[in-house]
């Protein structure tokens, strides 16, 4: 039998050569991303797979400095640097030559994204840089600005009719606060006029259209048997009996037209459960309309410790005013419900443009009045809202004394409302530059007029777009009362 013979041991592999790493390339100024070929490698002892690594070591370069030179003509240096920082964190990594394919096609996608769009820069939006190479200008933002001052005040002097005692405000709703009188950062008892805040809650909880009834109150035994006592405080009153049933609107008339003391807490306990509940409602309410010295301690105004201001009352009149029901409820002369017909204590309704609010008279609080009345100015009709407090008087001539100080102080605001030119159709009044064209002069689309009073001062503003400018009017408060139209020309 032949005998065996042993194969010859294969020849040592070559020791591997390393090779000479290509200098890394620098490009606009950017730190240079460092050469890849050596995260490609194969053992020496695979002559042909050796000579794939080589290959694909070329092509890795190659496509490197294809996305260098895209990054750097999109500018995104940042790009760049994070390409280099996460090749030199994985250099110290061997990786296979598969691994290396993977390098090749992220490069490939990020060439094909970067060259796939057209180029957002042009020959005349580039400049040469410092180092050389090109960089790209921001394109021209297009900017509105006004050519005249930014406050209008209307000239002349303001001279109202101010009680000569207790406090006074008032303001056209959705312009501002004419003026007031008296001490007005400090609060003092308002009487009945609490009341608004409590029909303004039930309207909040239990919103009525005008016209509407709504739903049905029934007067409980507990709340007819403290109708005598209630009657031995003199209190204000509608009589109630046991199972008597009112509906929301005839229960929100007794308490604003009669101004029946029983009836607000009857409602406070409807609405809330409780009067104490019901009051604190009233406290969170007055912050959220940002009455800041105002306090209620009931929701009738009997006892003197539910107190406000003038100015304070004012937000709360503007506030209610905007309820239909409700300003239509105030408004109203008399009433019939479950216990006969009531007639509104407010004897100005009626009588020039006054439409509502509230009276109210204790002795501690003396004759208060909440009240809303409407005007025409050059065919625009406008609100007042204002509130007269601490007018002097006993019991009886406490309300004729605050219907009398606000029938003077309403006279003389109406006598100072007029119409005002804020800015001629004419005036230019802002210039829009940066658009591409030469700077333009822009005037309003038409004359800028408003209803206002002596010493009102107004805000003016440029906005809009290169496309739509328009010039805005704003009120003391920065509520945007006018945007008009500018055109060039």
């Amino acid at each position: 039998m032949p005998t065996a013979t042993a194969a010859a041991p294969p020849p040592p592999a070559p020791p591997a050569v390393a090779a000479e790493a290509p200098a890394p390339v620098a490009f606009g100024g950017l730190t240079p991303i460092p050469d890849v070929t050596g995260m490609v490698s194969a053992p020496s002892r695979f002559p042909r797979l050796r000579a794939t690594s080589d290959r694909i070591g070329q092509n890795v370069r190659d496509v490197r400095l294809s996305v260098a030179d895209r990054l750097a003509d999109t500018g995104l240096g940042t790009v760049v640097n994070r390409c280099r920082d996460v090749l030199a964190e994985r250099r110290s990594v061997r990786i296979a030559t598969v691994g290396g394919a993977g390098v090749i096609a992220v490069a490939v996608v990020l060439a094909v994204t970067l060259g796939s769009g057209p180029s957002t820069s042009s020959a005349a939006d580039s400049a040469v840089g410092t180092d050389g190479h090109p960089t790209v200008a921001a394109p021209a933002v297009p900017h509105l600005s006004l050519t005249v001052p930014d406050t209008f005040t209307v000239p002349g002097h303001l001279a109202l009719a101010w009680p000569s005692s207790g406090q006074a405000a008032i303001a056209v709703p959705g312009v501002g606060l004419l003026g007031s009188s008296g001490p007005v950062g400090t609060a003092q008892p308002i009487a009945s006029v609490t009341k608004t805040m409590t029909a303004y809650l039930i309207l909040k909880d239990h919103p009525l259209a005008p016209g509407q009834s709504g739903p049905v109150l029934t007067i409980s035994a507990a709340e007819a048997a403290a109708l005598p006592g209630e009657e031995a405080l003199n209190q204000s009153l509608v009589p109630v009996r046991t199972g008597e049933r009112f509906t929301e609107r005839q229960a929100l008339q007794a308490l604003m037209l009669a101004s029946a003391d029983n009836m607000a807490e009857i409602l406070a306990a409807w609405d809330a459960g409780s009067e104490s509940r019901f009051v604190t409602r009233m406290n969170a309410m007055a912050a959220t309309l940002g009455m800041t010295h105002t306090r209620f301690s009931q929701p009738s105004g009997y006892l003197g410790t539910s107190v406000s201001t003038a100015t304070d009352l004012v937000k709360l009149g503007e506030a209610a005013i905007t309820d239909p029901f409700f300003a239509d409820l105030v408004d109203e002369t008399s009433a019939t419900i479950p216990g006969g017909t009531i007639r509104n204590y407010n004897a100005l309704l009626g009588q020039d443009g006054v439409d509502g609010i509230k009276t109210g008279s204790t002795y501690w609080a003396g004759g208060c009045l909440l009240f809303s009345a409407h005007t025409r100015v050059a065919g625009h009709e406008i609100t007042l809202v204002g509130a007269v407090l601490g007018q002097p008087g006993n019991i009886s001539t406490m309300l004729p004394s605050v219907f009398a100080a606000t029938a003077r102080l309403l006279h003389s605001a109406d006598q100072a409302l007029e119409q005002v030119t804020v800015v001629g159709q004419a005036r230019a009044v802002a210039e829009l530059s940066g658009s591409g064209d030469a700077t333009r002069l822009l005037h309003p689309s038409h004359a800028v007029t408003m209803v206002g009073w002596p010493g009102l001062q107004l805000t003016l503003r440029a906005t809009g777009s290169a496309a739509n400018p328009a010039l805005e009017t704003l009120t003391p408060d920065g509520r945007i009362t006018d945007a008009t139209p500018l055109v060039s020309g």
